[in-house]
């Protein structure tokens, strides 16, 4: 009994208790590949909006150059 008392066996498949959590990253990543098409589409007008802006400051800039319009 007295020899038994300090051998304390290890398993190497413990099974833990409870649900297991998932990583954000993971959780994220499931997020954009269920939504393709919302994110895709929302990209996509994101990306348009800020090509207009750009232009507009553009032609504002090219008719400011000319002397067209004073800033």
């Amino acid at each position: 009994m007295k020899e038994n008392f300090f051998k304390v066996g290890y398993s190497a498949c413990i099974q833990k208790q409870g649900v297991e959590r998932k990583k954000w990253t993971s959780i994220l990543l499931g997020k954009i590949l269920e939504h393709k098409f919302i994110i895709t589409t929302c990209l996509i007008i994101l990306a348009v909006m800020v090509m207009n802006l750009w232009l507009i400051f553009r032609f504002i800039n090219i008719l400011a150059v000319n002397g067209d319009v004073l800033f």
